[in-house]
């Protein structure tokens, strides 16, 4: 399981900047919160300007999760998010998965293209997600001041 360097609140924003020739804007968001229904940190909201920042950002807010573990936003999950799911479970050998343990917790749906709904059939979204090998990238982006935390 991750280090317990990071101690976040019940609601946590991870913000990325980015310099431009006209200052640092920041590029990306991603919203956290503890959920009780899950017994586990949540993403409620993420978005990112620029192409593959939203993958960072999420491996951020999962090394700051900690323990705790995140799981996908319940609510709605972008095709975009889905990958990155997708991906942590079947690819990704530093992030440790388990089951979702309480019925309460329930399953996301997803917006396709042919413009339908999808309930209960994401297999990616049934499972709580863990960083095993610490906060690498936090550490990284912290000493580099391109991220910053809301919380």
């Amino acid at each position: 399981m991750s280090t317990k360097k990071y101690s976040p609140p019940a609601s946590y924003e991870v913000n990325l900047y980015k310099k431009f020739d006209h200052g640092e804007f920041e590029v990306g968001n991603v919203s956290v919160t503890y959920s009780l229904r899950c017994n586990s940190y949540e993403i409620v909201v993420a978005y990112s300007d620029i192409d593959k920042y939203g993958p960072l950002l999420y491996d951020v807010a999962l090394e700051v999760a900690g323990d705790q573990g995140l799981v996908p936003d319940r609510d709605e999950v972008s095709m975009d998010a889905e990958k990155v799911w997708k991906y942590y479970l079947g690819r990704r050998y530093d992030i440790s998965v388990k089951p979702i343990k309480s019925a309460a917790c329930g399953t996301p749906r997803g917006f396709f293209p042919d413009g339908k709904e999808k309930f209960g059939r994401f297999g990616w979204s049934n499972w709580v997600y863990y960083q095993t090998q610490g906060t690498p990238m936090t550490d990284r982006l912290l000493a580099l001041n391109k991220i910053s935390f809301k919380g």
